[in-house]
């Protein structure tokens, strides 16, 4: 049998060139979806597993994305050695992408722009940010704070004269006594600024985060940013861990990529690290054609990654105040931020654990169907430290049924020793930690039944990682 006769040409994508020329290209298969029964896509844990390994060729591409914007992204050190350190990584990094296909000039100044422009605000406002949020900070910890890093001479003078003129053209509205002030300011148009800055400044000063003249930054011709390009989407993809938090303009570049319509902008082995499901990209697309709710405050959109360090050797240094201080500018920068809220929660919860608990409710809500078990962990201990044993034990009920979907991970966790409420604890598996943590909340009920149940519970599940 004739199949072309019957059936005819199969189609084609066709391209026409002109002059009667056309090009008819094979059209790509949808590509194959997740396993349903792989756990959830984390690049930190890829972070985690290749940090040991000095051969860069061995990592992960999440893992050199991770680590190429850490150094991008937070305010230099002031250490001059460190400084170099951070150079020289900065190249070793971008060169081993380089070799795997990716455009990290691109990176740099499309993917990263809108991380770097947020974070030279909020580094050249930060005294006044940690100032505002703690009005009795010591002025021991604030320079602990602000030491930390050093804002390169020149954007104090920027960013001053930009809140001088919005706060004019405003009437005097950007947050007077807030520690929101810097979102703001970066929203009023200077996030705008600084991004174009980035994409046409000499790649080395902004590397170098080298301000340039007051004359020269003014007199720039704006751009407003824009999310639409393959940078964004791969800092997207290989980053974000929720499709929910990615921008619109990524969701679409992905669905145009697993459909075979846009090629991808590195090796498509590279791309395997990640399999996107299809079907929940799709809902995800749809919810946001219908409810016109993406959580697209970019311009604020501030990588957090590094900040938690500082924030964690100021809390073992018993600063909570101060580590609170940092992600409460990162919760106040993008609301739609789970992890901020989480961490907020987290800092205060010795103190204030009713504030607490609300903030990493807040997160839970964020996070979605999925649950997170440092975030239920935390939600555990301010439950108990408030006296609500009743609620604590339904969450732990709650919980037990979602058992197979969450994974243990190492975590700094508070100590629930009675005697030593405030310490802060390094966990090898947050598994281990919640099982304890419950059966302690058990006892505290003096239900024998409850505190023999969830003991047996703990002896079937701890070696379970």
């Amino acid at each position: 049998m004739d199949l072309l006769a019957k059936y005819g040409e199969p189609p084609k994508d066709q391209f026409q060139l002109g002059a009667g020329f056309a090009v008819y290209l094979r059209r790509r298969r949808a590509r194959r979806p997740p396993d349903a029964k792989v756990k959830p896509y984390d690049a930190s844990e890829f972070a985690m597993m290749d940090e040991s390994k000095d051969d860069l060729s061995t990592w992960h591409v999440p893992s050199l994305l991770i680590q190429l914007q850490a150094r991008l992204v937070v305010p230099l050190p002031g250490d001059q050695d460190a400084a170099k350190s951070r150079l020289r990584h900065i190249r070793e990094y971008g060169d081993e992408l380089t070799r795997r296909g990716f455009d990290v000039e691109g990176l740099i100044r499309q993917g990263f722009a809108p991380y770097m422009a947020a974070s030279i605000v909020f580094a050249t406002k930060m005294e006044d940010t940690f100032r505002a949020e703690i009005p009795d900070i010591s002025e021991e910890d604030l320079e602990s704070l602000v030491n930390h890093f050093r804002v390169p001479a020149g954007w104090s003078e920027i960013v001053s004269r930009h809140e001088s003129e919005f706060m004019h053209a405003s009437a005097g509205t950007v947050g007077k006594g807030s520690g929101s002030a810097w979102p703001k300011l970066l929203a009023s148009g200077l996030g705008d600024r600084l991004t174009t800055w980035i994409s046409h400044a000499p790649l080395e000063d902004v590397i170098d985060w080298r301000a340039p003249s007051l004359e020269e930054f003014f007199s720039i011709s704006v751009v407003e940013t824009s999310l639409d390009n393959p940078h964004c989407w791969l800092v997207d993809r290989f980053l974000r861990t929720y499709l929910h938090e990615w921008p619109t303009t990524s969701l679409h570049q992905e669905w145009e990529y697993l459909h075979g319509e846009r090629m991808p902008p590195c090796r498509p082995s590279e791309m395997a690290v990640r399999r996107i499901d299809a079907n929940e990209l799709g809902r995800l697309i749809a919810d946001r054609a219908v409810l016109q709710g993406p959580p697209e405050a970019q311009a604020a959109r501030l990588s957090m990654n590094e900040y938690t360090k500082v924030a964690v050797k100021l809390v073992k240094n018993g600063q909570t105040l101060a580590a609170a201080a940092i992600f409460e500018a990162a919760r106040e920068a993008n609301p739609g931020d789970p992890t901020a809220h989480n961490n907020y929660g987290f800092c205060i919860l010795p103190d204030r654990p009713d504030e607490a608990l609300a903030a990493l409710e807040q997160a839970a809500k964020l996070f979605g169907d999925s649950m997170e078990l440092v975030n239920v962990a935390n939600r555990l201990l301010a439950l108990r430290r408030l006296g609500r044993i009743t609620t604590a034990l339904e969450l732990a009920e709650r919980l037990l049924l979602n058992w197979d979907s969450v994974k243990g991970s190492v975590a700094h966790m508070w100590s629930f020793d009675d005697d030593d409420p405030s310490t802060l604890i390094d966990v090898d598996n947050i598994k281990t930690y919640t099982l304890d943590l419950v059966v302690r909340i058990a006892e505290d009920s003096g239900d024998e039944l409850l505190i023999k149940r969830w003991r047996r519970t703990r002896g079937s599940l701890a070696g379970d990682g």
